[in-house]
């Protein structure tokens, strides 16, 4: 995997992809992880998370829809608040004609966003009422 980041940060990014596809494929078994197992740690969620999403994008940038649908969906089961995925997993969509899908996922995101700034203002508050 130093190879994949050592393409990356040299712009090479079509081999970078294609190293990550062949490591996957030959490690199948150890890729095969239940984002709703407990036992995995958030951090190491978030990272699968950005693994699947870095694919996802390869294949969104190849047109390959149906690929890059799949992994963005992998990247959001292992970190829900990865609004980036969550978003082009919509783009996804509209290339596939899926718009019942476009629009549950904007549906989703505002409920997402909404959470996340209403929580926020009531940590804020919170805190501002203990000073």
């Amino acid at each position: 995997m130093d190879l994949v980041w050592f393409d990356i940060t040299n712009g090479s990014y079509s081999r970078a992809f294609k190293q990550v596809v062949d490591f996957v494929s030959d490690n199948k078994d150890s890729f095969e992880v239940n984002p709703f197992d407990e036992s995995l740690s958030q951090e190491f969620k978030k990272l699968l998370s950005l693994f699947y999403e870095f694919i996802a994008i390869n294949y969104h940038l190849r047109c390959n829809f149906n690929s890059a649908k799949d992994n963005y969906i992998k990247a959001i089961q292992f970190d829900v608040k990865n609004f980036e995925a969550s978003l082009k997993l919509s783009s996804v969509y509209l290339e596939l004609g899926e718009v019942s899908n476009v629009i549950n996922k904007i549906l989703q995101f505002n409920l997402k966003l909404f959470i996340f700034i209403l929580t926020n203002f009531i940590t804020r508050l919170k805190n501002f009422s203990v000073h």
